[in-house]
């Protein structure tokens, strides 16, 4: 019994990964809601701006200065990606509070 389920669960997997996995073709009829879900999830979550900033904080006072500007120029080119994005896919304020969490570090 152990053996069946095991191997149910696995079967589950499989297919949850091959759906994640879903190429949605040019006029499929759900391509719009599977862009908007994949655009959605493009979005970092408050733990990865947090982390973002701690890390920056972290490689400033390390003497990683170069390596803090480089990640910040990365940062601010997504968030410049999401501010184009419609406001079905990220509300404005969703999208707010994505950029008020990020603290960027002040070159002198």
């Amino acid at each position: 019994s152990d053996f069946l389920s095991s191997r149910r669960d696995k079967s589950k997997e499989k297919k949850n990964r091959k759906d994640k996995k879903k190429r949605i073709r040019e006029g499929h009829p759900r391509e719009e809601e599977f862009l908007v879900e994949y655009l959605t999830r493009a979005v970092p979550q408050k733990s990865v701006i947090e982390a973002t900033n701690v890390l920056l904080n972290v490689l400033v006072s390390h003497g990683k200065l170069g390596g803090a500007v480089e990640i910040q120029s990365m940062v601010l080119k997504l968030f410049e990606g999401l501010e184009s994005l419609p406001g079905d896919v990220l509300s404005e304020d969703k999208r707010s509070l994505t950029r008020s969490l990020f603290v960027p570090i002040r070159v002198v």
